[in-house]
């Protein structure tokens, strides 16, 4: 178990918390020629979440890294609890540990990544924000949600958690990844996404994949990047932000079929669809 999933193992217990699953919206795609402006413009939305979870989750990957050196300096009577990633000055982000001290929530430290690497922080005790206290207790739900539901994972470890901002609809999306937990594999099912309203309370969940569906490549094959891998979206008439969260960590292209299209992806980037053969439309 990774330190970053140690803090989520530490929150996994606590009140019920009332959830239902999301309904899904399930369409029949289009031909590719009839791909109409408000499915390309929800495809380049998911394209756009999918970019913030990857960056979101390296700045935990690369916070936690930082800060599992600092924890001796903790200072007595604050216990760490968990974390969340802000936004910070232009492309940088903030990951703020989160605590308790006197029974109070405090920020326990902070650090700024920018361009893939820490660049500043460290233990600062101080109160926290009004937005990470919201974020803060998103993710508290959210992981409690899980433990509630039965949530079922696709590996043998704590799910990592990536909590987005607020939305146009000021609702907050958590979302229980599958983690990595060998070279040359990674999971592309047993994601999940809570969804929560301000206050705290819960508008549903939905689970990404219905079975555990991994994609596996050897990281010696000189030809990687002319790989492509086919997997099926049947929820969706586009691909999902899993999706391009997958594409921007396996090193090569995925082609998603959407019904009679395929949509290819490419570092995370959607390409517009395009008609799929028959051996691309039974991939499941």
């Amino acid at each position: 178990m990774t330190f970053r999933q140690s803090l989520t193992a530490g929150i996994l217990a606590g009140c019920a918390a009332l959830a239902a699953p999301l309904a899904a919206q399930t369409a029949d795609a289009p031909d590719p020629a009839q791909a109409d402006d408000r499915l390309l413009d929800d495809a380049r939305k998911a394209e756009r979440i999918g970019a913030q979870l990857y960056a979101f989750d390296q700045a935990a990957w690369h916070g936690s890294d930082a800060f599992a050196k600092d924890v001796s300096a903790i200072p007595q009577g604050v216990v760490p609890l968990g974390y969340v990633v802000v936004p910070s000055d232009q492309d940088a982000l903030d990951l703020v540990f989160y605590g308790v001290q006197d029974e109070q929530p405090v920020q326990v430290a902070r650090y700024v990544i920018d361009g893939g690497e820490v660049t500043s922080g460290g233990i600062a005790i101080a109160p926290l924000g009004t937005l990470e206290e919201r974020l803060m207790a998103a993710r508290n739900t959210a992981i409690k949600t899980a433990e509630n539901e039965q949530f079922q994972f696709c590996a043998d470890a704590m799910p990592n958690t990536v909590v987005l901002p607020p939305d146009e609809f000021d609702e907050v999306s958590v979302y229980l990844l599958t983690p990595m937990i060998e070279h040359g594999s990674f999971p592309l099912s047993g994601h999940y996404r809570v969804l929560t309203l301000n206050g705290g309370a819960i508008r549903g969940w939905e689970r990404f994949g219905s079975a555990c569906e991994a994609i596996s490549w050897d990281p010696e094959d000189d030809e990687l990047d002319l790989r492509v891998f086919y997997t099926s979206e049947a929820k969706s008439r586009h691909p999902s932000e899993i999706h391009s969260f997958v594409g921007h960590y396996v090193p090569f292209s995925l082609g998603v079929v959407t019904g009679k299209v395929v949509w290819p992806v490419l570092g995370g980037a959607f390409a517009d669809p395009v008609e799929a053969d028959p051996e691309m439309m039974a991939t499941e």
